[in-house]
C-alpha cells in the first residue's frame, strides 16, 4: 500500500511539473513574441530636417519638399567629361566577299 500511495505521488508531482513547466513555457513564448513584433514595428515619422540656411524644417511637406530637392539634385547631375567619340567612316569597314 505505501509503494502504490508513493507511485500515485510521484506521478502526481510529476503531471504538474509538466503543467507548470508546459504554463511557463507559453508565458515565455507570448513574452518573446511580445518582444520580436514591438522591435519589427516600423517607425513612419522623419525627425526635423536642415535645410542648407541652417533653419530646422519640421512640417511633413516642407521636409518632402526638401528631400525631393536633395535626392534630385544628387541624381540628375550632369556629367562634366566628355565622352569619346569615334568617327567611323566607310573605309573602317571591313569588307566581306562571299565567294
Amino acid at each position: 500500500a505505501d509503494s502504490q500511495n508513493l507511485q500515485r505521488r510521484s506521478q502526481d508531482s510529476k503531471g504538474s511539473e509538466r503543467t507548470n513547466l508546459q504554463q511557463k513555457s507559453k508565458i515565455i513564448k507570448k513574452s518573446f513574441f511580445q518582444h520580436i513584433n514591438n522591435k519589427k514595428k516600423i517607425k513612419e515619422t522623419v525627425g526635423p530636417l536642415k535645410r542648407e540656411d541652417g533653419k530646422e524644417v519640421t512640417g511633413n511637406r516642407e521636409k518632402a519638399e526638401l528631400l525631393n530637392s536633395f535626392f534630385a539634385s544628387v541624381f540628375t547631375q550632369k556629367e562634366t567629361i566628355a565622352q569619346p567619340t569615334k568617327n567611323i567612316t566607310v573605309k573602317d569597314r571591313l569588307e566581306i566577299k562571299v565567294k
